[in-house]
């Protein structure tokens, strides 16, 4: 009864993200196909270890040895590393695609997306490898801080990625004008769109490399320890530094550019000071 529960809750959150059946309910963005494939391997994936578990123990209570209900436990477990790393053999290239992304990003970004998309297959089937032997070996503590580092990575990525969804969000706005400002200004929004490509590739790296960083402290590698020592601070004080004399640089360049626009659009009107010939410094 426990194990058929748990399988029925494990389809039902399943149902309710895919909807194999009904596109219009689902929850995930994906294709009918990849919600009906998605869902299928759900079920694999979560039927299969609920009732082999369940199962061992009941021969456990039977009367069988702990050794060999440990083994089938282990049995049961390697099959399922094996299934999981099949499945991700199966959805290489799909996943590779998606991590290459549309190439909005700069070049060294997405070279370096280009080569996590070349080689995210072996990562994972290392990935699911490891844990399956943390877990059989029963090291101590080392299952366990797999998955909490796993829960965290997740965790950190999902915030990452609704962090840059929002400041892009709130820079598009930022950067957009209402109908009197564009007619009262009418090169103004043009300059500054020409600023918020920069902006949002700019926060894309500091958000997900400050998410790097979080991640490998996760996984108890203490990434953040560098930035207490003298050198670290020396740097970022100099990034901050050298960003802020961007930023100022490009206000200063604004003003100055706009003051020029605007004088010498006025050329060869009703008592201009400059004559028409003006026009042809504007370029």
């Amino acid at each position: 009864i426990n194990a058929n529960v748990l399988a029925r809750l494990v389809l039902l959150a399943g149902r309710l993200l895919l909807a194999p059946r009904a596109a219009s309910l689902r929850l995930v963005r994906v294709s009918d196909e990849d919600a009906t494939y998605l869902f299928i391997w759900l079920r694999r994936l979560g039927e299969v270890p609920i009732y082999a578990f369940f199962a061992v123990e009941a021969v456990r209570l039977l009367g069988i040895p702990d050794a060999a209900a440990d083994g089938l436990l282990h049995v049961v477990g390697l099959l399922l590393m094996l299934m999981a790393i099949v499945f991700v053999l199966q959805n290489r290239a799909a996943v590779a695609t998606w991590l290459r992304g549309e190439g909005r990003e700069g070049v060294a970004f997405q070279t370096l997306r280009a080569r996590i998309a070349d080689i995210w297959h072996v990562l994972a089937a290392l990935y699911i490898a490891g844990a399956f032997v943390a877990w059989a070996l029963e090291i101590e503590g080392g299952f366990e801080f797999v998955l909490r580092a796993t829960v965290l990575t997740l965790v950190i990525l999902l915030a990452a990625r609704l962090l840059l969804a929002g400041l892009r969000r709130g820079v598009e706005r930022l950067f957009s004008l209402n109908a009197d400002m564009a007619h009262r200004f009418p090169g103004l929004e043009q300059r500054a769109n020409r600023y918020l490509p920069i902006l949002e590739r700019t926060a894309t790296v500091v958000v997900f490399t400050v998410a790097g960083f979080a991640v490998l402290e996760a996984w108890g590698i203490e990434s953040f320890l560098w930035l207490d020592t003298e050198f670290g601070r020396r740097v970022t004080g100099s990034v901050l530094i050298v960003a802020l004399l961007v930023v100022a640089a490009v206000l200063i360049w604004e003003m100055v550019d706009a003051a020029i626009t605007r004088y010498l659009s006025g050329a060869g009107g009703p008592g201009s000071a400059v004559g028409p010939r003006a026009r042809t410094l504007l370029p």
